[in-house]
């Protein structure tokens, strides 16, 4: 993966090796589509691993627009996030944690406005994932994913934890309009600057967007594969 040649998709990360702080979020496949940062600091994990902390103010990460973040009818979207629902300042409130544009084609934002529970809540073309589905009770690293394919099981929205998919109702069975907006992390694109709706810092690692559903079982082998750099 990292460094490598792939076929389809976008990877976003570092080397645990690395041993030299990042000054963007390096795109590891064969795009090159590097994203910018913007007040991010970045801590290393005991085991050398990089990981960006985005303080919820102006913390952030961008990544311009390009045919490669065009998932109109299938996708994957897989990452290691950090996640507090005791945190004092998400208690009743939402923050978005990545987006595509103002139309919402693809986005997800945590919901913690039922008490000591997180909602991570995907939205993609004009479904969006409810409240409940894919929850978080306890502080720490967690495998987050979602994959879609409109021609398969009907549109099903599939959210995972830690490699384990989740229960899911939310279908959407048309192509998600194409936007020429930029993918934006720990922020929501409003028409011409990104919109920060809650104080609150997230940290994340190994960012992945691929062009097409990826399986269940691809999912867990990725969490078993990378669970021990997080303690996990």
């Amino acid at each position: 993966m990292y460094g490598q040649e792939i076929a389809t998709g976008l990877v976003f990360g570092e080397k645990p090796s690395v041993g030299i702080e990042p000054t963007n979020l390096p795109d590891r496949s064969r795009y090159k589509n590097h994203g910018t940062h913007t007040d991010i600091t970045m801590v290393q994990l005991p085991n050398g691993l990089w990981v960006r902390d985005c303080d919820g103010s102006t913390g952030r990460v961008t990544i311009a627009d390009s045919d490669s973040l065009d998932l109109l009818s299938a996708l994957s979207i897989i990452w290691w996030l950090y996640l507090d629902p005791a945190d004092p300042v998400m208690d009743g409130n939402l923050a978005y944690l990545f987006s595509k544009g103002a139309s919402f084609a693809y986005s997800a934002y945590w919901d913690d406005r039922v008490t000591d529970r997180l909602s991570v809540r995907h939205l993609i073309g004009t479904a969006t994932v409810p409240a409940g589905e894919l929850t978080i009770s306890t502080a720490g690293w967690y495998l987050i994913g979602v994959t879609w394919d409109k021609s398969s099981d009907a549109g099903l929205i599939r959210n995972y934890k830690n490699g384990i998919y989740q229960a899911s109702t939310a279908t959407e069975v048309n192509d998600i309009s194409v936007n020429a907006f930029p993918f934006l992390i720990a922020a929501l694109y409003k028409v011409d600057a990104p919109f920060f709706q809650t104080p609150s810092s997230i940290k994340f690692a190994l960012f992945r967007i691929k062009h097409y559903a990826i399986s269940a079982g691809e999912m867990k082998t990725i969490f078993e594969s990378e669970r021990h750099w997080f303690g996990v």
